[in-house]
């Protein structure tokens, strides 16, 4: 399936990381509110090399994805899935609602499939103690 090989290759690029995805969308509010704690943890982790953060937008309007990204210069992976390819990719991910954090381990695999957000204080101290 071709939604599965563009997140595969997400997380395959940082194989040997532990990497916290960020489904998110420029028009979701709570998703938005979150973009500063990402900043945060982004910034306090960012000589570590086994923390890796990415985000994965949701938005059809291609343009102000752009322009948010432009604003905001956010300082991680940024990727847009396709809108033809969110239906599958809600489906085979089991997303819901938007703000969503995955969880992936060191070999790729995912370790929660609802993480608990950048804005909860227990997210710095898990993250914390990955060495």
């Amino acid at each position: 399936v071709k939604d599965e090989d563009l997140f595969y290759s997400i997380i395959s690029k940082f194989k040997g990381k532990v990497v916290l995805v960020d489904f998110w969308a420029t028009w979701c509010g709570p998703c938005c509110k979150e973009i500063p704690f990402i900043e945060k943890l982004v910034e306090k982790h960012k000589n570590n090399s086994i923390i890796r953060f990415v985000s994965v937008s949701i938005d059809t309007d291609v343009d102000a994805w752009k322009r948010k990204l432009a604003a905001d210069k956010p300082d991680w992976e940024q990727y847009l899935v396709p809108e033809m390819d969110q239906k599958a990719y809600a489906e085979i991910y089991g997303i819901t609602n938007i703000p969503r954090f995955m969880l992936f381990d060191k070999e790729g695999r995912m370790m929660d499939a609802s993480a608990m957000r950048p804005s909860e204080t227990k997210m710095n101290e898990f993250l914390d103690g990955l060495k």
